[in-house]
């Protein structure tokens, strides 16, 4: 008796140390696929990916973890390398191994879930992108829990602010965004400089949900935000202000724009910001034509003309479409 329990212990331990094996081997093949992922050799690292799923399957099954992290890897590198299809069906299949693995994975479902729905969005298959998309979302709120944030909620609120923002839901776009931006606060500080950005972008849902007191609300927050982190040579800055002044242009506050927009034109040319300069200054145009001011109408205009036929040339749209401005007030 004594002898069959003790050959029992070293067969036990003798599987166990196989278990081991397997999962010390499983590890650094996808540690060095991940290496390879994310230093950019994608082809590299797609081979490494069959391989590891191969390895996956004979050693784990495919209802395992490690098959559904096998997956997520090898869907993102086929994401990387432009390969839709392979990308979809790759996580399809993670998501299948992560769900047959029980309640544990729950969160490794909604991450795949976020990762599939992303791809979707980006070659703009919108309604497959939001049916995955709100169910990660929904996964990883209801796993969120004593005042945790799930940084893997990011990816999915912006996708589902700009869906939504897309198809003039402003109420969905707002409260997506509220959402992401109350996550990037707790995560990375309220001051934080995403944290301007996605309020600039708030603003802008609220702008064209024509609710002009909330806009400036969210605008001047991020103006705020901005000044702190970077101040007068901020591109994100001038950004804000020339949005700013967008908001005034609607509100037909046309001296208050053209304030804010001087303030966005003089950060734009310390940046050397030609592109966004351009833009501002057709803007001023814009705004002084509005006023009747053709003389400094022109001078705008003239000066946003130049810039687009150096960048783009005589041509293109957008010096056309200045060069239209320019005409329509000489």
């Amino acid at each position: 008796m004594k002898s069959l329990f003790l050959k029992s212990s070293i067969l036990f331990l003798l599987t166990l140390s196989f278990l081991f094996c397997f999962a010390d081997k499983w590890q650094g093949d996808y540690d060095a696929t991940d290496g390879l992922y994310k230093d950019g050799y994608y082809e590299e690292a797609k081979e490494k990916a069959k391989d590891l799923i191969d390895f996956t399957k004979d050693e784990f099954g495919v209802n395992s973890p490690e098959m559904g992290h096998a997956y997520k890897i090898l869907g993102l590198i086929e994401s990387r390398l432009g390969n839709f299809e392979l990308s979809e069906e790759s996580f399809k299949k993670g998501i299948t191994s992560f769900e047959n693995s029980g309640e544990k994975e729950k969160s490794n479902v909604a991450i795949l879930k976020s990762n599939l729905g992303d791809l979707y969005y980006q070659n703009f298959f919108d309604e497959n992108a939001q049916d995955y998309l709100e169910d990660a979302v929904k996964i990883l709120e209801n796993l969120n829990d004593g005042g945790k944030y799930n940084t893997n909620l990011e990816i999915p609120y912006y996708d589902l602010y700009s869906i939504y923002n897309d198809g003039a839901y402003f109420a969905d776009a707002a409260s997506t965004l509220k959402k992401l931006i109350d996550v990037e606060k707790k995560n990375y500080g309220k001051t934080d400089t995403i944290v301007g950005v996605d309020l600039r972008n708030l603003g802008w849902v609220y702008v064209m949900w024509g609710k002009y007191d909330d806009a400036a609300t969210y605008m001047e927050e991020a103006i705020e935000i901005h000044e702190k982190n970077g101040g007068n040579e901020n591109d994100l800055l001038g950004l804000a202000y020339n949005d700013y002044g967008v908001l005034f242009d609607y509100k037909q506050e046309y001296e208050k724009a053209i304030e804010e927009y001087k303030k966005a034109a003089d950060i734009f040319k310390k940046s050397k910001n030609d592109k966004a300069l351009g833009n501002t200054y057709n803007n001023i145009g814009l705004a002084y034509q509005k006023l009747f001011e053709n003389t400094s109408a022109i001078e705008f205009y003239t000066k946003a003309y130049n810039i687009y036929k150096s960048i783009y040339g005589d041509d293109d749209e957008n010096t056309q479409e200045v060069k239209k401005n320019l005409d329509s007030v000489k």
